[in-house]
């Protein structure tokens, strides 16, 4: 009788999928029959663990079932209340995974309530796909703001990057691990950029000259070549084998590699060996000791004329002063109607940003790290401007009025201060924006949600508050080339092609 059968009985007699069932039990359509077996089982089973049977399928129905619909409402609206606060639920189908995972949680648990989940399970029932990896996030750190789970202390750093020693001499990358460790003047992710292009050049020098296996073996002859070679490169040709996999998935494997990415092998290869020069490295437990080259790698592996030639027509130029007026315009008029489809940034945070962006004249990167607090009303005497000097404390009262950006009305504009964070050459300074770009912001600050946690910035190594931060993940450097700036175009009615090239992450030419 059902009662003496064992876990693995119930889920012979449920097939692993419907399909299954119902060619075994010579049914069709008995869906309906295989969901009150699956009921048995728990139930008068007390098998807790269908998810071997697709028990996922029908995750919310049970757990609404076996706990009471109301009961099972009441706990989701408490994580739901506590998710929007960092920027979940809008969407329906982010609030329906987050749902079943969670129902997944209490049919497992046989408990209906948040109070009796535990980090082991939220960890079992987390690990898997990707989908599942996420929601187990979400609702671990709604449990947190819950107060039912202790935040652990987390590392600020990312996890160690394992580099693949594959196809080069052992020599060559105890040489380059040597001096990652003290490349420290770089942010973590250019350091690691750095590292797996000389790595890559340790593959090819392995595969033309195999005698040579560490650097102190090159000489001009050999940098020559290599500076010749690589111009025929093609992308992930001496990559790493996860490096070509993700190459492969962009259908970027074997293409010819780019200009930009030329110069940056020939950039990571100057520094390199200039450090092996001037600093002395331990390598694979012997004494420290600098290299000696016959030549001096700034001189011999300069980026090639045709190279430069190509970055110059490729480099970012001012927009026309029209181009800009109407991409100001659209910034300060974008609808919900303009905004992509799939987005999941809401209006103020486009509009914000967008105006930012026309009007700061700033790199795409210092703008995604923009601090939540990094606008103020105030003119202090210790602001000081890109050149590190007193910012001036200009006031437009009593000037000529100024036409806004988006009406033909004129009023007299109050400046604000923007605060830029530090970059690899500078500290943090300030610069002037006008009264709409900070009510902008302050639109989107109010609608940012209010408890997410603050994220590592690698620039500054401290954990921040990001201005441009939605759902705990900052917005990405490229998300203005690729979503924001296609959006004003289209609303502005021009081309992301002008006179001057391709609108991308330009200087804008701001009209005084």
């Amino acid at each position: 009788m059902y009662w003496e059968w064992s876990a693995q009985d119930w889920k012979e007699i449920l097939c692993p999928t419907p399909a299954q069932f119902n060619v075994r039990h010579a049914r069709l359509n008995m869906n309906r029959l295989r969901v009150l077996v699956m009921d048995a089982a728990y139930l008068l089973g007390e098998v807790s663990d269908l998810r071997d049977v697709k028990m996922g399928l029908h995750g919310i129905e049970s757990a609404q079932t076996y706990f009471g619909a109301e009961l099972v409402d009441e706990q989701w609206n408490r994580m739901l209340s506590v998710l929007a606060g960092r920027g979940y639920g809008e969407s329906r189908g982010s609030s329906k995974r987050i749902l079943q995972h969670l129902c997944m949680l209490f049919l497992l648990n046989r408990s209906p309530y948040l109070e009796d989940l535990t980090e082991a399970l939220l960890i079992e029932v987390g690990t898997g796909s990707r989908a599942k990896q996420w929601s187990q996030r979400k609702i671990t750190n709604g449990l947190y703001d819950l107060s039912l789970l202790v935040p652990q202390e987390e590392e600020t750093d990312p996890l160690p990057t394992q580099f693949d020693p594959e196809g080069m001499a052992p020599e060559w990358f105890a040489w380059c691990m040597a001096w990652y460790e003290r490349a420290v003047d770089f942010t973590l992710l250019v350091r690691q950029g750095y590292v797996h292009r000389i790595l890559a050049v340790g593959r090819w020098v392995h595969e033309r000259f195999p005698a040579i296996r560490e650097p102190s073996q090159w000489t001009e002859e050999l940098a020559l070549c290599f500076r010749a070679d690589l111009c025929s490169w093609t992308a992930g040709q001496y990559g790493s084998k996860r490096g070509r996999q993700r190459l492969s998935t962009k259908k970027m494997l074997g293409q010819p590699m780019r200009s930009y990415g030329i110069a940056h092998y020939l950039t990571s290869m100057r520094r390199y060996l200039t450090d092996l020069t001037k600093r002395p490295y331990a390598v694979n437990g012997e004494p420290a000791r600098r290299i000696s080259l016959d030549f001096v790698p700034k001189e011999v592996l300069t980026t090639p004329a045709p190279i430069r030639k190509a970055l110059d027509a490729a480099s970012p130029r001012d927009i026309d002063v029209q181009v800009w007026a109407k991409l100001a315009i659209a910034a300060a008029t974008l609808s919900a109607q303009d905004l992509p489809r799939t987005t999941r940034y809401p209006l103020s945070f486009y509009r914000a940003l967008a105006l930012v962006w026309v009007t700061s004249a700033r790199r795409p990167n210092e703008i995604a790290r923009l601090r939540l607090d990094c606008v103020r009303e105030e003119w202090a005497a210790d602001m000081l401007d890109e050149d590190g000097h007193p910012v001036e404390n200009v006031t437009l009262a009593g000037e000529p009025s100024h036409p806004l950006p988006h009406t033909s009305e004129s009023r007299a504009v109050k400046l604000f201060y923007l605060q830029i964070p530090a970059g690899k050459n500078r500290g943090p300074f300030w610069i002037w924006i006008p009264d709409y770009v900070a009510a902008a912001i302050n639109d989107w600050k109010r609608e940012r949600p209010k408890y997410q946690r603050k994220l590592f910035d690698p620039k500054e190594r401290e954990n921040v508050d990001y201005l441009f931060c939605y759902q705990e993940l900052r917005v990405g450097s490229g998300f203005i080339n690729e979503s924001l700036i296609p959006t004003l175009c289209a609303r502005a009615g021009v081309s992301r092609v002008d006179a001057t090239g391709k609108i991308t992450d330009i200087a804008v030419a701001v009209p005084a």
